[in-house]
């Protein structure tokens, strides 16, 4: 079984990269969504993330405060890599076992993470190829804009906050220019699913 990784910037289409292979039928770990929940139930995560960003990350109810986590995150690089020291393992070590479960399993040939902060947590290190999924700055804010109710500024911010488009293809091993047209991304991705098969029956 491969193991592949999608990334990109803010904005760029990553997950809707990721959807077309999950409408294939083949697994994929979404991390984002896998670090906020560690970061909800992990209790040790959350007493560190506590004593680094203070009470006001989470809620009363114990849930992420996602807005007040991200404000700092966007804002203040250096407590942004403390929250990346502390987490980033615990992701990394949940990923590969969901991984090492689904290949125990021989159901699919292949497998997908979609991560935005890949190569920050070096996770290109569990995986055999990596997708990086670039698009034109002004499209990627108003796809943002639509799709999350964010100010111009506010997902300039997060951009800026980012790798640049450069840093990534540098790293990945392929690269898809997410132009906006669907049926493109997807063409783009069917062409490197059959590569992928390829690939993994040769293999064999």
């Amino acid at each position: 079984m491969l193991r592949i990784g999608i990334t990109g910037g803010y904005g760029s289409g990553k997950t809707t990269a990721a959807q077309y292979f999950r409408k294939k039928n083949y697994p994929v770990i979404y991390a984002d969504p896998l670090a906020k929940k560690l970061m909800s139930e992990n209790l040790e995560l959350r007493k560190k993330l506590i004593s680094l960003l203070g009470e006001k990350a989470y809620h009363a109810d114990g849930s992420l405060n996602k807005h007040h986590v991200a404000q700092i995150i966007f804002t203040e690089p250096g407590k942004r890599r403390e929250v990346e020291r502390i987490v980033h393992p615990a992701v990394l070590a949940s990923i590969e076992d969901d991984l090492s479960q689904i290949a125990a399993q021989r159901t699919s040939p292949l497998a997908f993470v979609e991560a935005a902060l890949l190569f920050e947590a070096r996770m290109e290190a569990m995986l055999d190829y990596v997708i990086v999924i670039i698009a034109p700055i002004e499209n990627r804010i108003r796809w943002v804009a639509k799709r999350d109710k964010a100010s111009d500024e506010e997902i300039r911010k997060r951009i800026a906050a980012q790798r640049s488009d450069e840093y990534l293809k540098n790293r990945a091993d392929f690269v898809i220019e997410n132009t906006g047209d669907i049926h493109f991304l997807h063409k783009r991705c069917a062409f490197l699913e059959n590569l992928f098969l390829t690939l993994e029956s040769s293999d064999e």
